[in-house]
């Protein structure tokens, strides 16, 4: 058990091992700073944090990636607006430790990191916070897309159109209307090959049940 108190967000020793001081006078196992800014990120998204250690992990990283996508989407739909690039960290974790890293030391991926290919990829259709629908055009040409975004529960049309978008551009193409809590699901083709996106609306918390249940039949939108 992780937390040695049920109930108690509590950290047991094996656990205090891996944090990592921020003060040189602290010792990491009377630190926790770090564990514990991994169950405020969870707060962040989830109406509760999950004590099964399964689900805790699942929570830790729907929140990561959900986080990091919306950062990298932000800066390329506000393109040429104060927003020329961004540098994000960390990669991959040095030794085995609890960290915002996309690839854990033992080589496995995250699924930020997978969120990460499709939010960096040349040519992205998104959604962004007033609910564009934005083309990013990461190449030197122009592209032309159409664009659906159909809700992950119902299957119902939100939006369909076309866009051109210029070489190293940006372009909203219409605007999608949303209510509630939700996953939309955003296909797009480039180049005659259909790509996929998602955006998850509505403001948190989140139940851990919805957003295991939206992934679980759509979870292609993050490969």
């Amino acid at each position: 058990r992780f937390f040695p108190h049920v109930g108690r967000f509590v950290w047991n020793e094996e656990w205090h091992s891996r944090c990592v001081p921020y003060l040189h006078y602290e010792h990491p196992w009377y630190h926790p700073g770090r564990l514990n800014r991994v169950i405020l990120q969870i707060g962040m998204l989830f109406d509760k944090v999950e004590l099964g250690l399964d689900d805790f992990i699942a929570q830790s990283q729907f929140a990561q990636a959900e986080a990091m996508k919306f950062l990298v989407e932000y800066n390329r739909a506000n393109k040429y607006k104060g927003k020329t690039g961004m540098c994000w960290w960390n990669l991959r974790d040095g030794w085995p430790m609890i960290t915002e890293a996309a690839v854990d030391y033992f080589g496995e991926k995250k699924r930020v990191f997978r969120q990460l290919k499709v939010a960096q990829r040349n040519v992205l259709a998104m959604i962004d916070e007033h609910r564009n629908v934005v083309l990013c055009n990461d190449t030197l040409s122009p592209v032309t897309c159409k664009v659906e975004v159909r809700d992950a529960e119902s299957g119902r049309l939100m939006f369909v159109g076309t866009g051109t978008c210029p070489g190293n551009g940006t372009t909203k193409i219409g605007r999608v209307s949303i209510s509630g809590q939700g996953l939309a699901l955003i296909t797009y083709t480039v180049g005659g090959l259909e790509l996929r996106n998602h955006y998850l609306y509505g403001n948190p918390p989140f139940t851990f049940t919805d957003i295991c249940r939206w992934f679980k039949r759509n979870d292609h939108v993050a490969e």
